[in-house]
């Protein structure tokens, strides 16, 4: 049952024009900021769809739903300790969620109907704070079936407005369970423009993979029945602020090998043969080459990246002395400001050469300095990540050199023209490859 939502005229309501989408690009929002944003959510007006039949493609209002399996348990009704009891626990948590496209900060006191939340939606490097409140709850018991779920309505400043469902049922014959999310939109208020554009170009591709993922976060959480979310608030806020982690979270990549995985498991039993140390190894040394040749193409936009993911990532397994280093704030603003520096110097005429002795060392140095980070805490592994990084380093210095040199005789517009495309080649690849790391 769902409550008739009144969308009140936001030419004639003051709060809606003060609504302003807060945006960053290329850097997280601290705790206080996402305080002060929750606090300012059940104030703003509601942006979602009025009821039946005014929410139609004829009043610009569009649909998307998607539905999959997602776990079993024994028939009959749910047990307490059982699979769909997880289940809304993970429901409620925001868990099956990816972080890595959306985020979800709010209260985990709150009681869940009328909760407010501040989504952080990621894309490219931009990171937008949109407000919703929780405005209905659905927690029903039938004789064929369980269903447990709530729906969310977005408030002034989100990118879309609109209405989302959020659905786990439990058939009772058979014990499976059954995730359903269900979403009625229109694009919402944007910061600017250009944000405008972008949101055009990603949305379709984002959303379905948000929903793919969503599916596989739950099933992947519910079949690793002892991994619960982890309430982890900020310590300088110490409440208002609810980061729903889990301890071995599926990023996009590894949710995509095991969709590959799932779907062909009875045909292919060995696909899993190769030891779970010895993959995540091979994987460390792939992200060095790949971090090292970002640090080719710009000595100082490596290191950076890196610093500011491990400052965004403060428990993951790959800390060690090093990383602990690069981590420091004072360090990772100096790194951040010497890439932005470097970016700027590179289109300068005066640029020095970077296959010089000096310059070629340097990038040497920093494409190491980011695989001993990312080779883990072996030794051995890290001293081969390392190394890879370094040669990456250099190779990529090498190619891009050749690149520039073949560009420079039709012009000084091409020249820049290819510049700025190696800024974007190198920061795309840099930034996938932290997203693989998990």
């Amino acid at each position: 049952m769902c409550a008739r939502i009144y969308i009140p005229d936001r030419n004639q309501n003051p709060a809606a024009k003060t609504s302003r989408t807060r945006w960053h690009f290329l850097r997280g929002f601290s705790a206080r900021t996402l305080a002060e944003e929750l606090a300012q959510v059940t104030n703003r007006p509601s942006t979602a769809p009025p009821a039946a039949p005014h929410a139609t493609s004829s009043h610009g209002w569009l649909r998307h739903t998607s539905e999959a399996w997602v776990g079993r348990e024994a028939p009959g009704p749910p047990g307490p300790h059982g699979a769909f009891a997880r289940g809304r626990a993970l429901l409620a948590s925001y868990a099956f969620s990816d972080p890595e496209i959306v985020a979800g900060h709010f209260d985990p006191q709150a009681p869940l109907l009328g909760r407010p939340m501040v989504l952080e939606l990621k894309a490219c490097g931009f990171r937008y704070l949109c407000g919703v409140v929780v405005s209905d709850v659905r927690d029903e018991r039938g004789k064929t079936e369980t269903a447990f779920g709530y729906r969310y309505d977005t408030r002034a400043g989100h990118v879309e407005a609109g209405t989302e469902w959020f659905v786990l049922t439990k058939d009772h014959l058979t014990g499976d369970l059954c995730f359903r999310i269900e979403a009625i939109w229109r694009p919402g208020d944007f910061p600017n423009w250009w944000s405008e554009v972008g949101f055009g170009l990603v949305e379709r591709r984002a959303r379905q993979d948000w929903h793919r993922l969503a599916h596989l976060r739950m099933r992947h959480l519910l079949e690793a029945g002892d991994l619960l979310p982890v309430v982890s608030p900020s310590p300088r806020e110490g409440r208002g602020h609810h980061d729903a982690r889990v301890r071995r979270p599926p990023t996009r990549a590894l949710a995509r090998q095991r969709a590959s995985a799932l779907a062909h498991e009875a045909q292919s039993p060995a696909a899993n043969a190769m030891p779970r140390r010895t993959r995540d190894m091979l994987r460390r040394w792939g992200l060095s080459v790949a971090l090292g040749a970002v640090t080719g193409l710009r000595s100082m936009m490596g290191p950076a990246l890196v610093s500011r993911w491990l400052r965004a990532h403060p428990t993951h397994p790959c800390w060690t002395r090093t990383a602990t280093l690069m981590a420091t704030p004072v360090l990772a603003h100096a790194l951040s400001l010497l890439a932005w520096a470097e970016l700027a110097m590179d289109k300068l005429p005066a640029a020095p050469s970077r296959m010089a002795p000096l310059p070629l060392a340097g990038r040497a140095a920093m494409g190491m300095l980011v695989g001993l980070v990312l080779g883990g805490r072996r030794s051995r592994a890290r001293r081969v990540a390392a190394g890879a990084g370094a040669m990456s380093a250099v190779g990529a210095a090498c190619l891009a050199h050749r690149v520039r040199a073949l560009a420079a005789p039709r012009g000084k517009r091409t020249s820049f023209a290819t510049a700025l495309l190696e800024d974007v080649i190198a920061f795309g690849i840099g930034h996938a490859a932290l997203r693989a790391l998990r």
